[in-house]
């Protein structure tokens, strides 16, 4: 899912005179008490909202924070969205036990495909109004949230940097991952099993003993899940019959010379991936080669003869292409790696080198919440392995199932399911399922140490009649 451009949006408000709305005030148990959020702002330009910032750092009396916003320019019902970054001056009142800001000083501001002088009077209009509203909240809420953000700090620090399983091919190949051994399930009305973890369509037969795997081209057969797989022109009608997640039927439209390998792992893996030998090009200004003939990010430092491969954003080096790989710290890379041309073949890898204009852009757009309007009609199937079987998360009052792929809660007696980056409540843990139009603030204290900890970054930012506006901070 991607937010929507705005740069029309930025140009229509920045030239605009605000016409504010007052505030609503909010339960003291929040770290932000001003209003119900988002804080509204009505414009000529359209609808502004600014969302629940999110505290950051407290240094001395200066706090840190960020914040989604979005632009509903006029005629329009769709919101477009963004992020800014702040900093104010915080007052604390002990006998309370409250705080007030003041000297609001945004830092930054970024939409997609927004200009910098955009940004620019962007952030101006807001320092001008934010001060404006009373922004006031709960000391003990605040100091709680950023003790959560410290402690996730800290777990950042400390993840799991082991390299995955690398393969090195010389022929075109697709990896197909499983989560451990296959576990297969039932498919109702039908005689196959489905293997259920993996994301490809891969089914069994009892009768013959023998996995297929739909490429989306093709149908592969094989005795054993880790052997050789095999183009099969003629699987079982039932298997021929099924289709895949999209409702397409699979078609061999192919020739079989150029259908993939399949390459399969039941541990974390990459692929990489070049067509024959290997074949390197020169890095303009650089004592740097990069592979030619290979859709991987995968770099030769001719100095130290190293190769580092840029896999699923982190940096792994290696003597060899056929390993051992070891992980590397971003900051640990050769210097040369900054002096990469940004409009050279592999400019790209910009975003993941510290220190370069592009890597510190590419956190921005981190920050910016990728949106998507859902229907309110859409609906949900949570599959368990078993009966449903819930856990407590620590320090809270909240449970979660720990049998099943589905992110799903157990939140003062409803339950909230997590797919897709969409937020869907029910009155039990097999359904029915419908979208979700709010959430409890509970999960935002999720334990960064739990399986589910990711889905306090997906949230719900506006509703309609008709859609609700879900997203996700990458």
């Amino acid at each position: 899912m991607k937010a929507k451009t705005i740069a029309s949006g930025i140009l229509l408000f920045c030239g605009a005179v605000l016409l504010l709305i007052p505030a609503v005030p909010r339960a003291q148990n929040q770290p932000w008490s001003t209003q119900e959020w988002p804080m509204e702002i009505q414009s000529p330009s359209g609808l502004i909202e600014i969302y629940e910032p999110q505290p950051e750092t407290f240094k001395g009396n200066i706090l840190a924070g960020r914040a989604a916003v979005s632009i509903t320019p006029p005629g329009s019902n769709t919101p477009n969205f963004g992020a800014i970054w702040f900093t104010a001056k915080l007052n604390s009142d002990m006998d309370t036990r409250s705080y007030t800001l003041e000297s609001i000083d945004v830092t930054r501001v970024k939409f997609p495909n927004s200009t910098s002088d955009q940004e620019k009077q962007f952030s101006a209009v807001v320092e001008k109004e934010l001060p404006k509203r009373n922004l006031h909240g709960s000391l003990d809420a605040l100091t709680a949230t950023l003790a959560m953000a410290e402690k996730e700090e800290k777990v950042s620090e400390n993840l799991e940097t082991a390299p995955p399983k690398v393969m090195f091919v010389q022929y075109p190949a697709v990896l197909v991952m499983l989560d451990g051994a296959p576990k297969l399930s039932e498919i109702e009305g039908s005689n196959l099993m489905r293997v259920a973890n993996t994301p490809m369509l891969m089914v069994f037969d009892p009768s013959t003993r023998r996995y297929y795997l739909s490429s989306g081209n093709a149908w592969y057969s094989a005795n054993d899940v880790m052997g050789s797989w095999q183009i099969d022109h003629n699987p079982p009608n039932e298997v021929e019959n099924m289709v895949t997640d999209d409702g397409q039927q699979v078609v061999n439209n192919l020739p079989d010379n150029q259908m993939p390998r399949i390459m399969v792992s039941e541990v974390p893996a990459e692929l990489i991936v070049t067509q024959g030998a290997p074949q390197y090009s020169p890095i303009s200004g650089t004592n740097l080669l990069y592979l030619s003939n290979s859709e991987n990010d995968v770099i030769l430092d001719i100095a130290s003869q190293s190769y580092y491969a840029l896999l699923a954003g982190r940096w792994y080096r290696s003597k060899s292409l056929d390993g051992p790989w070891s992980f590397v710290p971003a900051d640990n890379l050769p210097p040369d790696f900054a002096k990469v041309p940004p409009k050279s073949d592999k400019g790209d890898v910009l975003a993941s080198v510290p220190g370069t204009e592009e890597s510190q852009d590419a956190l921005l757009e981190a920050q910016i919440p990728q949106t998507a309007a859902v229907r309110r009609d859409a609906t949900l199937q949570v599959d368990y392995d078993g009966a449903p079987q819930f856990k407590f998360i620590t320090g809270t009052l909240m449970q979660y199932a720990v049998n099943t792929s589905t992110p799903v809660l157990l939140v003062h007696g409803r339950y909230y399911a997590c797919s897709n980056a969409v937020w869907y409540v029910a009155p039990t843990p097999n359904g029915p399922w419908v979208v979700a139009d709010s959430i409890p603030d509970d999960i935002q204290t999720i334990p960064p140490d739990y399986p589910v900890y990711h889905v306090k970054y997906v949230y719900i930012y506006d509703t309609t009649p008709d859609v609700i506006y879900v997203g996700y901070t990458p």
